[in-house]
């Protein structure tokens, strides 16, 4: 006996959401690990490429791009379920 459309279609959707959630989790993660904590002393002097700035300053920058660059890699590894049956059709057939 074959399960109803409205039950693999429900199944369906928990599992993505399961799947974005351990993407979430995940990414999340690794970009608190990679951050690092803010600098103890923020008012600190670092040179950064030849002129000098505050490490606090530094710190954001860095937590800036590491941001972006996890919100793009989440937002892909949660689109492709999306378009994994496209590829495996085109592939398919």
């Amino acid at each position: 006996m074959e399960p109803s459309i409205g039950k693999q279609l429900g199944l369906a959707i928990l599992v993505w959401v399961l799947y974005f959630l351990i993407v979430f989790l995940v990414c999340n993660f690794v970009y608190i690990k990679l951050r690092g904590q803010p600098p103890k002393n923020p008012d600190a002097p670092v040179i950064v490429r030849g002129r000098p700035t505050s490490a606090l300053t530094v710190w954001q920058e860095k937590d800036k791009r590491l941001r972006r660059l996890f919100i793009a890699i989440g937002a892909a590894l949660m689109l492709l379920p999306l378009l994994l049956p496209l590829a495996l059709k085109r592939l398919l057939s």
